[in-house]
């Protein structure tokens, strides 16, 4: 069977359409599969570029920490020296003090002492001379 040149004119055209149809069906999955492996990659360097800014924050607020906790145990050296300073002061200070009581103490006592002393001698030259 032969067709008649207008049908096969046709059928060209509809073959056309088709062919020209399933191309850009072809076109168009492409292109979907490209833009969405671009917009995948695209969230992938977000994502890492994102990671390195983090961890870039996270690098200078380590490096601040540090420097805040050498700080804090700066001042905590200090004032354990500033403690011991003190303690050392109330200790010497103390110390003078109560080697002062001492002395203090040592003098009246002597006094007593030789209070005494001379009490008794009296008694034993008043005892003798009553004796005689």
């Amino acid at each position: 069977r032969y067709l008649s040149v207008q049908e096969a004119g046709r059928r060209r055209a509809i073959q056309r359409r088709a062919a020209t149809l399933i191309q850009a069906q072809w076109r168009a999955t492409v292109t979907s599969k490209r833009f969405t492996a671009s917009v995948e990659a695209t969230i992938i360097l977000q994502r890492a570029f994102r990671g390195v800014i983090v961890r870039a924050e996270i690098g200078q607020l380590s490096s601040k920490a540090r420097i805040i906790q050498v700080a804090w145990r700066m001042f905590q050296l200090k004032m354990t020296a500033s403690i011991e300073a003190v303690t050392l002061l109330q200790r010497v200070l103390r110390g003078a003090k109560v080697r002062a009581e001492i002395e203090l103490l040592s003098y009246n006592a002597r006094i007593i002492q030789a209070t005494l002393r001379m009490f008794q001698l009296r008694m034993k030259y008043k005892y003798s001379i009553r004796c005689i």
